[in-house]
């Protein structure tokens, strides 16, 4: 699965390229529910993990680097973020909401899914990024 750009994402993140309401983070969260991602999702279609010592992740805009290829290609990475948690359960993908957490911008499920940690502790990372062909 890839990474799926919400209908209210697009205007959140158009305004922010526009430079009229520019994003200084977004926060990455990870999700319990057996849900693939569409582009008309909002905060509703999605449950947030709970188990013990999960929190979100903020990266902040100064975080992100952006590179081109060689075909033209725009890619931000920003470094690696992890969560650890103490509790056992799964979960199914990230969503990323703007600074307020009032909108989804864009999510994505884990192909093979879900990752289920354990209860003796267990890491989920990913890297940020996000490409424009």
């Amino acid at each position: 699965m890839s990474l799926v750009v919400t209908s209210q994402g697009e205007v959140v993140l158009l305004s922010s390229l526009l430079g009229q309401n520019p994003l200084p983070a977004v926060n990455y969260r990870l999700y319990s529910n057996n849900w693939v991602p569409t582009q008309q999702d909002d905060l509703s279609n999605y449950t947030e993990l709970t188990l013990a010592g999960y929190a979100p992740i903020t990266v902040n805009a100064t975080d992100w680097t952006i590179v081109t290829d060689s075909l033209g290609g725009a890619q931000a990475s920003a470094p690696e973020i992890a969560w650890l948690v103490s509790a056992a359960g799964p979960t199914y993908g990230y969503y990323v909401t703007d600074p307020a957490d009032s909108v989804v911008l864009w999510a994505e499920y884990i192909p093979g899914g879900p990752y289920n940690f354990l209860s003796d502790g267990s890491t989920f990372s990913l890297v940020p990024s996000f490409s424009a062909d």
